[in-house]
């Protein structure tokens, strides 16, 4: 055997010893990363930010916002917008949250991860979405997939493949936001991953 392959297997056995050791540390403690909530609180910064430049209902915007993932806290659902939805009534039953603003909070939350072309018909649930979208553009979508990688396994490689689909996803993302400032925001994010991504490619050897 080649010395070459011999200091390779020595450091590949070694190495995965080593990462089992750390990723059985790591998931042995509490999590860290609450990735629901982080995402919750960019995408309500976000609207609120929009909002108030297209005079929206803030009350609606920040509320909206905040649950519009919760059904994925609750179950395994594949329309957990609809389920958020439920959960979202239900918990403003018992809230001073005004009655006349919680149909458009409802209504935001339910349409929220809708893909088709059926109009959104509130200037909320349009905020909402965008701000949704916009949130799983850019650099931060990066930095969260990174968060996640040790609790799933993966590697550069893998994290290369993530973004790379992601881009393309991002693209068809950006020519749908549903306000014109949806629309610059996400394609100010957009030419930024495509860039990071490309560097990142050839960094990698293409």
């Amino acid at each position: 055997m080649k010395y070459e392959n011999t200091v390779y297997n020595f450091l590949k056995k070694s190495s995965e010893t080593y990462a089992r050791r750390i990723q059985k540390e790591f998931c042995s403690k509490k999590p860290i990363y609450n990735d629901i909530l982080e995402h919750s609180e960019f995408v309500c910064d976000l609207a609120l930010k929009i909002g108030e430049k297209l005079n929206a209902d803030l009350e609606i915007l920040k509320v909206s916002a905040l649950l519009h993932d919760v059904g994925i806290t609750m179950e395994d659902s594949p329309i957990h917008a609809v389920v958020s939805a439920k959960i979202a009534e239900e918990v403003l039953e018992n809230t001073d949250f005004p009655e006349e603003k919680r149909g458009g909070v409802l209504y935001a939350i339910s349409v929220h991860s809708d893909l088709s072309s059926a109009p959104i018909e509130t200037l909320e649930a349009k905020i909402l979405w965008d701000a949704d979208k916009i949130a799983h553009l850019g650099a931060v979508v990066f930095v969260r997939f990174l968060m996640r990688m040790p609790l799933r396994g993966g590697n550069t490689k893998k994290a290369l493949e993530f973004f790379k689909k992601n881009l393309k996803t991002a693209e068809v993302l950006k020519e749908n936001m549903k306000t014109e400032l949806g629309k610059e925001i996400a394609a100010k994010r957009y030419e930024f991953a495509k860039i990071f991504v490309e560097e990142l490619e050839e960094e990698m050897g293409g």
